[in-house]
């Protein structure tokens, strides 16, 4: 730690739900084939240590840290509020990914993968506690205004989760992120005690961003395969208010590989107000084509930022949340280099579990990227695949076709790590965990692919 060779991130703690993922990366993608020293700090809500746990990672390995692991400490459960994770080894790089303190990038589950979302690194607090914290003593509030505290009409119950107070419920429905004063952190959804989604705040500076040049961008929206769903999408983060966009449906059929521009309408946006998808399209025949939404701005001010879309049923349960992608690169003569992206996933033979890979292509040409699938049950496990990604689409990979049967029957962790590689851009991915029980939805948890 004094050396600084070591990588830390946090995630909120909810008593008897909570499940940990932390997968190896460092062995794959930078070569330190030496076992990690991992801490897995229990802290209170101002970071406290009320217990830790001591792992060693080895290379290649996948931690999962179950709810019955943790519950089985003898601790008060009711004091705890967030997790730390640190990785500690001599030959990592001093303050990984940049970060003071080191960017560690791990996952948090909840409920057996209803809803999950990666870490963030210590850095957000310090500067929150540092400056934002000040700028509001005079009106004694503790905390700031953050984006993406969006919060769907149908959410029964919301909790945001943050350094320096107890988590808070949260009443107002809608776009409050230039309403809501209170620290850097994560907003959670709880239906029926079950989490369906947890996210995690940004820097809110939409005035200092938004230009009327708007010709490159294209927000682009992954609508999960074979299921029926609805998408519930803000716009404030990307856009100002009254902007208008052409939405555009696209449709790959799967036994031709043809797309075709399916629908398409003009919206003007009320940034306080979400998009659903249902009250423009109808999508059908969702056996023999995959879809994906395109949207582009025609009027008002804009940046390349996100959109930020809930995933629903179609009787209005809400489940997890993502931001947009774009096709990259952006500019044509602008690379933007090499990637390798990851996420968890879980998968169980007739069990439900329907994991979904999508993964957004070259924006001016087909790339070549590769699929590796890793088991947290088996070390020695690796699957690759060499695929072709054709240009501007969203290319679905449902993953139960990429594990090997015999191995998914046997494995009783059932939790894999996907990761993509590409040697000529850096592509956009997000994962969908997806559970089902007689073809009903019974949750979506998704969340972008990361570098670590």
């Amino acid at each position: 730690i004094k050396k600084k060779k070591v990588a830390t991130g946090y995630v909120p703690y909810i008593h008897d739900k909570t499940e940990l993922n932390i997968y190896n990366f460092f062995s794959i993608n930078y070569g330190i084939r030496s076992p990690f020293h991992t801490l897995l700090a229990f802290t209170d809500i101002n970071f406290n240590p009320l217990v830790s746990i001591y792992k060693k990672l080895n290379s290649r390995e996948i931690l999962s840290i179950s709810n019955k692991e943790i519950q089985s400490m003898d601790l008060d459960f009711a004091k705890i509020e967030f997790c730390i994770v640190l990785l500690m080894n001599d030959r990592m790089r001093i303050d990984h990914g940049g970060t003071i303190g080191g960017h560690l990038r791990f996952w948090v589950n909840y409920d057996n993968f209803s809803s999950y979302v990666h870490s963030l690194p210590i850095r957000n607090l310090t500067h929150h506690f540092c400056t934002k914290w000040i700028k509001n003593l005079s009106n004694k509030k503790f905390g700031s205004l953050q984006d993406r505290r969006l919060y769907p009409l149908a959410a029964d119950h919301v909790y945001h989760y943050n350094f320096g107070q107890k988590h808070k419920i949260i009443k107002d429905r809608g776009d409050l992120s230039d309403k809501l004063i209170a620290p850097f952190g994560f907003s959670l959804i709880k239906q029926n005690n079950i989490f369906t989604a947890i996210y995690h705040n940004t820097t809110l500076n939409r005035g200092s961003r938004f230009t009327k040049i708007k010709n490159l961008i294209i927000h682009s929206i992954a609508i999960p395969p074979k299921i029926e769903c609805d998408l519930e999408i803000f716009f404030g983060e990307a856009c100002s208010n009254k902007s208008k966009f052409k939405v555009c449906l696209y449709k790959k059929n799967l036994d031709s590989s043809e797309v075709k521009l399916s629908d398409q309408k003009e919206i003007c946006i009320d940034i306080k107000k979400p998009v659903i998808l249902s009250e423009l399209f109808n999508i059908e025949e969702l056996n023999s084509n995959v879809y994906w939404l395109n949207i582009e701005p025609l009027s008002g001010l804009h940046d390349n930022y996100y959109l930020n879309v809930f995933y629903k049923s179609k009787n209005n349960k809400v489940f997890d949340n993502v931001h947009s992608h774009s096709f990259l690169p952006i500019n044509k003569s602008i690379s933007n280099g090499r990637g390798l992206k990851f996420a968890p996933f879980k998968y169980r033979i007739n069990q439900g579990f329907y994991p979904v890979l999508a993964v957004w292509s070259g924006r001016f040409k087909s790339l070549s990227i590769r699929l590796r699938i890793f088991s947290a049950q088996n070390s020695k496990f690796e699957k690759v695949y060499n695929l072709n990604l054709p240009t501007k689409e969203i290319v679905y990979f449902e993953l139960q076709n990429y594990i090997d049967k015999e191995l998914a029957e046997n494995n009783f962790n059932d939790l894999f790590v996907a990761q993509i590689e590409s040697d000529e851009e850096n592509l956009q991915a997000s994962m969908f965990n997806i559970k089902l029980k007689d073809k009903e939805i019974k949750s979506i948890s998704v969340d972008h692919l990361t570098g670590g």
